[in-house]
């Protein structure tokens, strides 16, 4: 089907919810797959218990989209119709009645994941409680619970350290970042 690309957990109960899967192909998309639709999933590739008609029903998976400015934005200003409203811009500036005139998109974000669930992707920040201590790299997640059991730290710059650290390490799962009850002290690289 595609290559895992986010999983999404809820915090509190450390399940993960949904995940997200850039699918293969030119026209490859990512898109939100819900956790009990996974049979399996490795590094490499990820098993559905979908046909193919249910995966292309899938959801896509966009944190920012851009919309055109409502009708009625553009009678607001009744001085700039026609060609002054690009699709997808609202008038800023002289068209807004200040001093430059310009044209700003339309910016709706969307977040595709449930209230209160965390995207814990390749990056997210991870702290100890004496600093920074580097990015995840890999989630472990139990195929049997579905829950977390840890994660894969890569650490440092140019010479990368791979540090597995335990569910039982983490302090808090939070939106940009996960914070440990270690210092960097206790934590030991992966041989």
């Amino acid at each position: 089907m595609g290559s895992l690309k986010h999983v999404i957990v809820d915090p509190n109960t450390k399940e993960v919810a949904d995940v997200v899967l850039e699918q293969s192909g030119i026209m490859g998309r990512d898109v939100v797959v819900p956790i009990g639709a996974v049979n399996k999933a490795g590094r490499e590739s990820v098993e559905l218990a979908l046909d193919k008609e249910q995966a292309r029903a899938l959801p896509d998976f966009i944190l920012t989209k851009y919309e055109t400015p409502p009708p009625d934005l553009v009678s607001a200003y009744p001085w700039a119709t026609g060609a002054l409203i690009a699709q997808g811009m609202a008038p800023v500036g002289a068209a807004a009645g200040l001093e430059s005139i310009a044209f700003a998109p339309i910016v709706d974000t969307t977040e595709q994941i449930p209230p209160g669930d965390v995207d814990l992707s390749p990056g997210t920040e991870v702290w100890a409680t004496d600093g920074k201590i580097g990015s995840i790299r890999d989630v472990i997640v139990d195929e049997e619970t579905r829950r977390i059991r840890g994660f894969v730290v890569e650490k440092g710059f140019l010479l990368h350290t791979d540090t597995e650290v335990s569910l039982d390490q983490v302090a808090q799962i939070a939106k940009d970042r996960v914070t440990l009850k270690d210092s960097k002290a206790d934590l030991h690289p992966v041989s």
